[in-house]
Formats: C-alpha cells, structure tokens, sequence
C-alpha cells in the first residue's frame, strides 16, 4: 500500500539454478574369438563449462547389460568419457566411442549418451617346423606335419637330405602355420629312405 511515509518499494528476488541431466554410458563389445569371461570394463567421466569441472566420476561401470550413469550433470556441460585399459593375455584390445572423441555436450532435450565398443580380438602367431639332419643320407626324406591352426587346414613340407657331413638345417622346405594364442597344434615327421634315425625335438 502507497504512503505518504512509507518507503513504497517492493523487492523482486529471482532464483535461478542451472538444470541438470544425467549422463549415459553405453558398452558394445565385438567378441568374435570368443573371450570368456570378458573383463570389467570401467569409465572416467569429466564434465567442464569453460575451464570450470563441474562433474565429475571415476570407475563407473559399464557392461553391455548396463549401462553407467552419471547424475546431476549441469546442462551446458561439456562431457569426456575415456574407459580405463583393458588388458588380457593374449588377446588385443582396440577401444572406439562414439561421438568418435568420446565427449558430449548436455542439453535439456538431448540423449546425452556416449558410446563405448570394444574390439577384442585373439593374437595370433605363426609356427614353422624345419628340418635339421644329422649325417643325412643323401636321397632320405622328412615328410614335416602341422595340423590346426585357425583354419583347422594341415600344413606339409618334405625335406630332403643332401648327403652332408654334420649339421644341414633345411630353412627352405618348412612346414608353416598360422596359430592363435592357447591353441593345441599338433607336429609330426615321417622319415623315409635308407638310414636308420633317432629324432628329437
């Protein structure tokens, strides 16, 4: 009410306080080898306005069943997922996200989610059985056996003594196979000729 003594002020205060959205991590894994049990995966998650963290978590888990969530991230905030290394023996790991940066600006209406695939793949390694004589006789043959590898194919070479006094490696008629990490791969020879041999391996 307006008087001729009073102050006649009437004080507005506004609230403002930024919105906030949660942040989604979703897990991808392309696993043709077969890795079993796959690892843990975990996530880094930092949120920036300016130069200014505004969010922020570390170790969030991830699987392809669940995905992570990060609550109470202000929208406008610039967000940078980066999973934590993966390592198993024998198999390679190669990480992507997608935004392809692994980072997301929030929005009031946006899916706000980064995606993050694994590649998983089995190393693989080439084996080579090669023929060493000892006082050969000339003429005898090695017939060099490997079966499996990845493509369960046998793999021959047959070697043929020279005649050579002592030690004759033969490094051109190898028997070659590709194999994979924890593979069971078998080798055999099969001699041949006049001589009489003792084999070793």
């Amino acid at each position: 009410t307006v008087t001729d003594t009073g102050a006649n002020t009437v004080g507005v205060t506004n609230t403002v306080t930024r919105d906030v959205r949660d942040l989604t991590i979703t897990k991808s894994v392309v696993n043709a080898g077969g890795l079993d049990p796959l690892p843990v995966f975990t996530v880094d998650v930092v949120c920036t306005i300016g130069d200014e963290v505004v969010r922020s978590a570390d170790n969030v888990v991830i699987s392809e069943a669940t995905a992570g969530t990060v609550t109470g991230v202000p929208t406008g905030a610039e967000c940078t997922v980066t999973e934590d290394a993966v390592t198993t023996p024998g198999w390679t790991w190669v990480v992507s996200y997608a935004p392809a940066d692994g980072t997301v600006t929030v929005t009031d209406t946006g899916a706000n989610t980064v995606g993050v695939t694994n590649t998983v793949t089995r190393n693989s390694y080439s084996v080579t059985l090669a023929k060493d004589w000892v006082n050969g006789l000339a003429g005898d043959t090695a017939e060099l056996t490997i079966i499996g590898g990845t493509s369960a194919a046998t793999a021959t070479a047959t070697s043929t003594a020279s005649g050579k006094a002592g030690t004759e490696s033969d490094t051109t008629n190898v028997a070659s196979a590709t194999v994979v990490y924890d593979e069971t791969i078998d080798i055999s020879e099969v001699l041949a000729g006049v001589a009489s041999y003792e084999s070793s391996w």
